[in-house]
């Protein structure tokens, strides 16, 4: 199974488009990535339309200051602490498609996403369905509370997440084994 993943990944990569998916808003940057095939499912789209990328890729020594638009919405990494990025846009939505359909045929599922970084990727998880539990690690304290107090900030995205996304400083390799078994673990940092 984890061969047929790779297979796929490295398939479906000859033909990602990404840095041509870039634009002005977080919806026009979601509208980028279906027309350029990276979106498909639904679930992701709409996960990726409900979370403002803008919200998320600020960095740990400005928290309160959102990047500029272009910044926020380009289709490429954008730093956020030291050593540290969120990763380009086409990237997320390939992970997400890649991980939809398993997360979502199962009631109940669960993620760990190592690396969580800002918590954009780890809320995206969550959002994909009402019994998805997206569970972030990173190692850097400073971006386990961004990452915290990028969800705050939006209380209706709060709200909505509820108690199924939370993040929590620990090395990726021990993970978050009381919350186990997964059914999926993102590494986005290693």
């Amino acid at each position: 199974m984890i061969r047929r993943r790779a297979a796929l990944l490295f398939a479906s990569a000859t033909s990602v488009r990404g840095w041509m998916s870039s634009s002005t808003s977080n919806d026009g940057l979601v509208s980028h990535l279906v027309r350029d095939g990276i979106v498909s499912t639904p679930a992701v789209e709409a996960a990726l339309r409900r979370l403002d990328r803008k919200h998320f890729a600020r960095a740990v020594d400005e928290p309160t200051r959102p990047p500029d638009d272009r910044t926020a919405y380009a289709d490429a990494p954008a730093p956020i602490g030291p050593m540290a990025t969120i990763s380009a846009p086409h990237m997320h939505g390939r992970c997400l498609e890649l991980l939809a359909e398993p997360l979502l045929r199962r009631p109940a599922a669960r993620v760990l996403d190592v690396g969580s970084g800002s918590g954009y990727l780890t809320a995206a998880f969550a959002l994909l369905g009402g019994g998805v539990r997206a569970y972030g690690v990173d190692r850097t304290a400073s971006l386990v509370e961004l990452a915290r107090e990028n969800v705050k900030r939006d209380r209706s995205l709060a709200e909505a997440l509820g108690d199924r996304v939370s993040f929590e400083r620990r090395d990726g390799w021990t993970g978050l084994p009381q919350h186990g078994p997964y059914d999926a673990i993102h590494v986005g940092a290693a």
